[in-house]
């Protein structure tokens, strides 16, 4: 059983969120929330859907959508036990 737990302190976090931020660009918004990632989509259009989404699976992240105040989120949490 793996019992790591991701360390928010950690330098791979802060990485993510620097390498997010980067292919997000203009097209949303980065910000840390619950202990992973929350990505506010401000042009449905230009965003990077497919880098983004692989980039927070390939760090073993569960990732979900949703739709607040008519504007798409993209959310994550560690999928790590």
């Amino acid at each position: 059983m793996n019992t790591r737990k991701k360390d928010l302190s950690s330098p791979s976090f802060p990485d993510l969120m620097a390498t997010l931020a980067g292919k997000v660009g203009v097209a949303g918004f980065v910000k840390e929330c619950y202990g992973g990632v929350c990505i506010e989509v401000k042009d449905p259009e230009a965003f990077p859907w497919w880098a983004v989404l692989q980039e927070l699976l390939n760090v073993e992240e569960d990732v979900w959508l949703r739709r607040r105040d008519e504007k798409i989120e993209v959310m994550s949490k560690s999928g790590m036990p």
